[in-house]
Parts: C-alpha cells; sequence; structure tokens
C-alpha cells in the first residue's frame, strides 16, 4: 500500500473513533454513566495510537513536520490537546470528565482538518529554521494547557451548579472540590500564557531571519498578540482582583472561545504570510 493513503487511512480511523469517543463522552455526560466515562477515556487512548502514527508517518513521507498546511496543523494540535488530557487523567483519575468538554472541540477540529487540502507540500526555504521547530512546538503545548484549562473551566461550572440546585449530586461529587479545580485551572492558564510567550518571540526571531523584520502585523502575528494579551488579563484578574468560582471558570471558558475565533477562524481568513500555507 502507498504510504501516503495508509497514512491518511489511519487518520479516517482516528477520526472515526473520535466521533464514537464524543457520543460517548455525551451519553456518559447527559446520563450520569460513570463507567461510559472510564471506558471512553480508553477509547480516547487507543484512538491516538492511529492518529499518532498518521501523523508520523506523513512527517516522514514529506520531510517535515505538521505545521505547513491547515490539515496538518489542526490534526497535531488534537492530538497533543488530547494527549495532554490523557496525561491529566493519569495524575487525576477522578478528571475523566474533562473528556466530555473537550472531545467535541476535538471532534469539531479534525472535521475542519478533513475538510482541509491533504496535499504533500514542500518545505519552503523560509522555512527551514530550528526557530520554527520551537514556535511551533510551544504553540502546541500552549494549545494543549489552555484546553485543559476550558475544559476544567466547564466541569467547575457543572459541577458547581450540582451542588447549588442539589441536582444529579452524586454523579458530580466524584470530581475534585471545586478549589482544586479551579486551581488546577489557572495553573493550566499560567503554563498557556508563557507557551504563548515564547511562541510569540521565537515566531519574531523566526520573522527576523527569514523576512528581515521581527513583526510585520501579520493576522496571526496580531491575534496571537491579542490572545496572550486577553490571557494575561485572566491570570491578572485572578492574581491581583482574587477572581474565583464561577466568575473565574467564565473567563477562562471566554478567554478560550476568543482564542478559537481569532486564532483557528479569523486569522485563517484574512492576509498574511501565515495564511499563505494555513489557510489551504
Amino acid at each position: 500500500m502507498d504510504p501516503l493513503n495508509l497514512s491518511a487511512y489511519l487518520y479516517w480511523a482516528a477520526v472515526t473513533l473520535y466521533a464514537i469517543a464524543t457520543a460517548a463522552f455525551m451519553v456518559g455526560l447527559f446520563w450520569r454513566r460513570h463507567d461510559v466515562i472510564v471506558w471512553t477515556t480508553w477509547l480516547v487512548a487507543g484512538a491516538l495510537l492511529p492518529h499518532g502514527a498518521a501523523i508520523l508517518l506523513r512527517w516522514i513521507i514529506v520531510g517535515h513536520g505538521p505545521y505547513i498546511n491547515r490539515y496538518e496543523v489542526l490534526s497535531s494540535d488534537v492530538w497533543v490537546g488530547l494527549a495532554a488530557f490523557l496525561a491529566l487523567q493519569l495524575r487525576f483519575p477522578r478528571l475523566r470528565l474533562v473528556g466530555a468538554a473537550i472531545a467535541p472541540i476535538a471532534l469539531l477540529l479534525m472535521g475542519i482538518s478533513a475538510l482541509s487540502t491533504a496535499d504533500v507540500e514542500p518545505l519552503p526555504p523560509s522555512l527551514r529554521s530550528y526557530w520554527l521547530v520551537i514556535h511551533v512546538g510551544f504553540a502546541k503545548l500552549a494549545f494543549g494547557n489552555i484546553l485543559l484549562a476550558f475544559g476544567l473551566g466547564v466541569l467547575f461550572l457543572l459541577k458547581e451548579r450540582s451542588q447549588r440546585t442539589r441536582a444529579n449530586h452524586h454523579f458530580y461529587e466524584r470530581l475534585p472540590v471545586l478549589a482544586r479545580m479551579d486551581e488546577l485551572s489557572y495553573r493550566f492558564t499560567g503554563l498557556g500564557f508563557v507557551f504563548l510567550a515564547v511562541m510569540i518571540m521565537s515566531g519574531s526571531i523566526w520573522a527576523n531571519d527569514a523576512w528581515g523584520n521581527y513583526w510585520s502585523w501579520d493576522a496571526i502575528e496580531t491575534w496571537s498578540l491579542a490572545t496572550w494579551l486577553f490571557y494575561g488579563i485572566n491570570l491578572h484578574l485572578r492574581a491581583t482582583y482574587r477572581w474565583r468560582g464561577p466568575r473565574a471558570a467564565w473567563l477562562t471558558i471566554a478567554t478560550f472561545a476568543f482564542m478559537a475565533i481569532t486564532l483557528k477562524g479569523v486569522a485563517y481568513i484574512t492576509p498574511g504570510a501565515h495564511v499563505e500555507y494555513l489557510a489551504k
């Protein structure tokens, strides 16, 4: 079998498993089935295997990492985000329900990736730099952390509402206490903020090496900076003004939504150097 076709088959196997996992997470959430949540977490772990193999095989075939077009970028973002989720639930098994918050997002991104071109693209000379690897690597680390912060924010609100209304209390009492989830969300937001900063700085250095200027105000540069500032405001409100509880959770969700709309939406359809590759 042609290796590129094999990569595509593995990719679609992963998409299928993610779709099943998303549906199963919803069943576990709405029907309060903890056992379904547990086995669905293992299903996600199983789906990461063909997905990772697809990414690695394509990497070997095309001779560069998953960062040239939208198909590669979004697919690898999902892999990193779900791998981060598995690492979280290995450390905190009571947080498996985070998967119900992030699986629909992962499936949506895989859907957008699937609708994008999967053509093999050579690595342009301007992108042949170790700064690009640093830039992309920290972008994916940032995404993984802020995705977890978002998922924890959603779970915080679900458990807080359950305690307030006494509805489905026994299902949500398996989760850690509210203060612990709030703390973890804060920490992952902080890590995401730091990784975004490194992403922006390494991208600026790479841009100067490639095109002779550190900053050109292209769409993704501008919205990356805006997203970083928004996360900075999030952390500032938490640290200085002691934002805690539901309003902090809503702020985390709003910040993630801003990032999703700008970096994964608007920035891909407005002119700029990044769009030459990422809008395909």
